[in-house]
């Protein structure tokens, strides 16, 4: 095999956009996941998977990591406080199984930046906020896409129900 037999098809191949993860940028996100791996180098790490639920990125997934080391904690305990939990009352190893009970659903404000000098990302927990609250409307339906009054009247009275009006 020769790497120069490739050299045609990677010529003529687009670079794919990313699909799944947004770009840096604030976002209101619902927290959907906790897990914990280990870095290359076996530090243990906590990851919070962050799905963005209002704007053009609507979908897309950040990804939110804490080191668990002695440094780190005085940020993890600011984010677990900023989840609502009870950081000056109870255990770390206690308020792990909090986060899928007690965080898993609601939703934050973040923001997303890049590391200096480097090809990695920050993701910052801001604050908690209510859906019902939240500053950013609801994207509404293309009037594309919207039906005519004779077209909902069809499918209101499809299934033999009365219209209520």
């Amino acid at each position: 095999m020769s790497y120069a037999d490739f050299d045609e098809d990677f010529q003529e191949a687009d670079v794919p956009e990313n699909t799944k993860e947004a770009p840096c940028g604030q976002y209101q996100c619902e927290i959907t996941r906790f897990f914990d791996n280990e870095t290359q180098n076996g530090t243990p790490r906590l990851n919070c998977v962050l799905q963005v639920v209002a704007g053009e990125h609507t979908g897309k997934t950040l990804f939110k990591s804490w080191l668990l080391t002695q440094s780190a904690m005085p940020y993890i305990k600011a984010d677990f406080k900023r989840f609502g939990l009870p950081v000056e009352t109870t255990r770390f190893s206690e308020l792990i199984p909090m986060l899928d009970t007690d965080v898993i659903g609601k939703w934050c404000e973040v923001v997303k930046k890049p590391q200096k000098d480097t090809v990695y990302f920050n993701v910052y927990i801001n604050a908690m906020i209510d859906p019902l609250d939240s500053p950013t409307p609801p994207t509404p339906t293309p009037v594309s896409q919207v039906p005519s009054v004779e077209e909902a009247r069809t499918v209101a009275t499809d299934d033999g129900e009365d219209i209520p009006f």
